[in-house]
């Protein structure tokens, strides 16, 4: 950990609109409402089969290696949004990104110590006019400013309410334009039947995963299945330089 980041942590507030605040989690009761959070969003989201803790949070393995950023309505203390952060020491320190759990990431390898992996993203359903996640963005901004790691990578989850005929869809017309180089592709452990595709089929790309592709993110391969959620997991990178003001305000866009 730089002693730049370190610095960033302890000022604490990163980023802030109105009466919301983005900080990095400073303590377990932080943590604890973030994880609370998740799990009431990716319940109602994802519909799969979540594992809880019984107080009632979503919580696995690679939380207490993790940052959480979180944001918070000053007005009743509430943490209304969050995302977590896996810098490369706290990787390898713990052995792998979430991603390997997905997917079979051996292209990555030469370059892990410039990554920074983010996940779990989620939004409080009566903060999600757009405000949230921008400070979100822009709290990533302050903190890895100057951080010396590249990309940023992590997955965009689609849900598969429908057997995953729309994410099959999706992908097969996000691939034609998406793709990041070959040599740092990866391969899905559980991989979406793609033949699922309908050429019939709107779709109406999640607003997260709008986002990242926005912001200049490619796609690293096809989608994994994640049974947990019942949803396809998009594998993306993006590089940290689009992490500028400029890029966060595009992140926005059209959303």
């Amino acid at each position: 950990m730089s002693a730049v980041l370190d610095e960033r942590i302890t000022q604490g507030v990163l980023a802030r609109a109105g009466d919301l605040i983005a900080r990095v989690a400073r303590h377990d009761a932080q943590v604890h409402a973030a994880q609370r959070l998740r799990l009431s969003v990716f319940s109602q989201t994802y519909r799969g089969r979540l594992h809880s803790t019984p107080d009632g949070r979503d919580e696995d393995r690679f939380d207490a290696y993790c940052r959480h950023l979180v944001v918070e309505d000053a007005r009743n203390a509430t943490v209304v949004g969050t995302y977590r952060l896996l810098m490369p020491e706290q990787a390898r320190a713990l052995g792998a990104f979430y991603m390997d759990s997905e997917f079979l990431t051996q292209a990555l390898d030469p370059w892990r110590d410039r990554i920074v992996e983010l996940g779990r993203s989620c939004v409080h359903p009566a903060y999600r006019s757009g405000g949230v996640i921008l400070l979100l963005w822009s709290a990533l901004g302050e903190l890895l400013g100057d951080a010396p790691q590249q990309w940023l990578v992590g997955c965009a989850s689609v849900p598969m309410a429908d057997g995953g005929r729309y994410a099959a869809t999706l992908y097969r017309q996000l691939s034609q334009q998406c793709m990041a180089d070959e040599s740092l592709r990866v391969q899905p452990k559980q991989p979406l039947d793609l033949s699922l595709a309908a050429d019939d089929l709107a779709t109406v790309m999640p607003p997260l995963l709008k986002g990242y592709l926005r912001a200049g993110a490619q796609l690293l391969g096809a989608p994994s299945v994640d049974d947990a959620f019942n949803c396809a997991d998009f594998p993306l990178l993006l590089p940290l330089e689009r992490l500028s003001g400029r890029y966060s305000r595009r992140f926005l866009a059209e959303r």
